[in-house]
């Protein structure tokens, strides 16, 4: 732990950049909350866990966004096959109702 410009753990160090590493680790964690893999380049100047949250909320409702964009621009769904004039319909299976077997007709 850091306190202004003082180490405050009696450990030493495990590698020269380990702040740099535990930072690094930070983002990546906080920006897979997302849930969805992120395809980007990060660029982040002293990063804090509000900070990095507050960026992963802002892509979540950018992605948001475009998902609703591209439901409103999305083709129709397809509609069911018409019948020809004078056709019936195909017969229904029996159906049990209880006490007799009946027939949709």
């Amino acid at each position: 732990m850091i306190r202004d410009d003082a180490v405050l753990t009696t450990e030493p160090l495990r590698y020269a950049d380990e702040f740099v590493r535990h930072k690094l680790l930070d983002v990546l964690g906080d920006l897979a909350l997302l849930g969805q893999p992120l395809v980007g380049h990060v660029v982040a100047l002293l990063p804090s866990h509000a900070a990095n949250v507050e960026l992963g909320r802002r892509i979540a409702a950018q992605r948001q966004g475009l998902l609703t964009a591209v439901r409103a621009f999305a083709p129709p769904p397809p509609s069911p096959p018409r019948r020809r004039k004078g056709s019936r319909p195909a017969e229904s299976p029996p159906s049990w109702t209880g006490r007799r077997w009946t027939s949709r007709w």
